[in-house]
């Protein structure tokens, strides 16, 4: 039976696979297609909206629609897929060490993960707390990323997406 840290790299890595053939179809090959056939506010919704829903569940899709209009400008700004590839990476990556953390954390309090996580969902404080520093996370990086965008789009010299 293989250890945590090792189903941990496994899970890491076949993940690292997926990102890139998930941005590779959806930026590569949707987004890319239908901005020939369809305006740029078109192309991303649909190419966010796909993104959103191959995740296959409610919590992942909210805010997969959102980073998949990011993902897609940012293709859009920079003209190559591997900003987006880059960029699910680096999401994915805090994702994961945020998971990491959490078990060890749980683990030096002496429970299991999922008894951790139990702890935290019924205090119905931390909950909210959580999505209000969340929103406001969310609209400080919304200017960040409408400034990086921009200077992807100089940087590349793409005239269409100023």
């Amino acid at each position: 039976m293989k250890d945590n840290s090792t189903l941990r790299r496994y899970r890491y890595q076949k993940k690292l696979i997926y990102n890139l053939c998930m941005e590779a179809s959806l930026r590569g090959f949707c987004f890319n297609r239908l901005r020939k056939v369809s305006s740029l506010v078109i192309a991303t919704v649909l190419s966010a909206i796909m993104f959103g829903v191959i995740h296959l569940n409610i919590n992942q899709m909210c805010y997969a629609i959102v980073l998949g209009i990011i993902f897609a400008l940012a293709n859009f700004a920079s003209g190559s897929i591997w900003t987006s590839i880059i960029m699910h990476t680096i999401i994915n990556s805090i994702g994961f060490v945020a998971v990491l953390i959490m078990d060890l954390t749980a683990a030096s309090e002496g429970l299991e993960t999922a008894e951790a996580s139990e702890v935290i969902r019924t205090q119905g404080n931390t909950m909210l707390t959580t999505g209000l520093v969340l929103l406001v996370i969310s609209i400080g990086f919304s200017f960040l990323i409408k400034k990086v965008l921009r200077k992807i789009a100089i940087s590349e010299n793409n005239q269409e997406a100023l």
